[in-house]
């Protein structure tokens, strides 16, 4: 008797180790079939909206989306409220830029990096003709108040409160793109506006 309990032990062990086998090799079926539902589709141009730090922009959004929402990799275009066009490109996440990746504005000026809900937080920004124009952390998506100089997309307020201060003279040009104002500072560089909002910048 002692001795065919003893036999049977072993039987037991490796029928537990079967099961147990078995049990794994269910959940990793079914988490395989939860991923596989999951499927990522293309589209162009769809009308997508978004919230930055200046409020909603409703643009057009071409890339992967998880049904109908942006994830993965995508552009998405749209404009300021002073008109100026801008595209960013790069990682998606539910919705938002989330991850690596570029915004380009019509005027020239762009900025790379990595973004977190909308907005860039670890990067760098250039001027029109590929000048850095600071490289770092940023606060809510801007150059920190201590570091900045003025910039495209800066307000007439954000331009008397960055190092530059207040220009040295004002005046206003008309061209075949518009009616622009103009703020120089002597040693330093002009500063262009169009409906309040820095559009470009030149060096003195």
């Amino acid at each position: 008797m002692w001795g065919v309990l003893y036999e049977a032990r072993p039987v037991f062990k490796i029928a537990a180790l079967c099961l147990a086998l078995a049990l794994v090799a269910s959940v990793m079926n079914k988490g395989a079939g939860s991923k596989s539902e999951v499927k990522k589709e293309r589209v162009v141009d769809m009308e997508f909206t978004i919230t930055v730090n200046e409020g909603e922009r409703t643009g057009t959004y071409s890339g992967e989306v998880i049904d109908g929402i942006p994830n993965g990799k995508g552009s998405f275009t749209a404009q300021n409220d002073g008109g100026t066009g801008w595209t960013y490109t790069g990682d998606f996440y539910d919705g938002q830029f989330d991850g690596n990746g570029r915004t380009e504005w019509d005027s020239g000026q762009w900025e790379e990096g990595y973004y977190i809900e909308n907005e860039i937080s670890d990067g760098e920004t250039y001027s029109a003709d590929d000048k850095l124009i600071y490289e770092g952390m940023f606060e809510n998506g801007r150059i920190p108040e201590e570091r900045r100089s003025p910039h495209v997309r800066m307000t007439e307020n954000e331009v008397v409160s960055s190092s530059w201060g207040r220009p040295n003279f004002k005046d206003e040009i008309t061209t075949e793109d518009g009616v622009f104002d103009k703020w120089i500072y002597y040693g330093k560089g002009y500063v262009y506006f169009e409906n309040g909002i820095v559009v470009d910048i030149e060096d003195w």
